[in-house]
C-alpha cells in the first residue's frame, strides 16, 4: 500500500512547507506510515480483532485492510513531526523546529485519540471492501452475564 499522505497534504496544512530547501519529503511519508502501522498493529488491532473474535496468532494485521483516507491527516502530522525533528540544531537552546516538532507531535497524538474513540475502519472479511459493518466501531466493553 502507497503512503498515508503526499506532499500536497503537508501544503494544506502548511502552504510553505515545500519552500524550506526540500523538494519532496517521501521519506518523511513512509516513515510516517511505518509508524502509525506500527501504533495500529500493536494499540489498536488486538482489541477489535478479540472483539470480532479473530485469533490474532492466525490472522495477522495487514495495512493493506486499512482505510487509508482516514488514517491521512494522522500521517501527515507525523511526517510534519518527523520533518521537524530532522531539522532541530543540537544543542541546549531550543530552536523554532523543535518547537515546531513538538507541536505537531502533539496534533499526532490528539488526531490518534480521536481515531482510537471514533474507530478505524478496517477491512476484517478482507473481500476488497470495507462494509458498513466494518466502518468506524467505536471500542466498546460489555460485560456479559452468564
Amino acid at each position: 500500500m502507497a503512503n498515508y499522505s503526499t506532499d500536497l497534504d503537508l501544503v494544506e496544512i502548511i502552504p510553505t512547507i515545500m519552500n524550506m530547501g526540500d523538494s519532496s519529503y517521501t521519506v518523511f511519508h513512509t516513515q510516517a506510515k511505518d509508524d502509525v502501522d506500527r501504533i495500529l498493529r500493536a494499540q489498536w488491532y488486538p482489541n477489535e480483532a478479540a472483539d470480532r473474535g479473530i485469533d490474532t496468532s492466525t490472522t495477522y494485521f495487514d495495512a493493506d485492510n486499512l482505510d487509508a483516507a482516514e488514517l491521512q491527516k494522522l500521517s501527515a502530522y507525523k511526517a510534519l513531526e518527523l520533518i521537524f525533528r530532522s531539522k532541530v540544531k543540537p544543542g541546549p537552546a531550543s530552536d523554532m523546529y523543535e518547537k515546531l516538532m513538538l507541536l505537531y507531535r502533539d496534533y499526532f497524538t490528539k488526531e490518534l485519540d480521536a481515531l482510537m474513540k471514533g474507530g478505524i475502519s478496517y477491512d476484517w472479511d478482507e473481500d476488497g471492501t470495507i462494509d458498513e459493518d466494518e466502518q468506524y466501531s467505536p471500542r466498546k466493553r460489555r460485560l456479559k452475564r452468564t
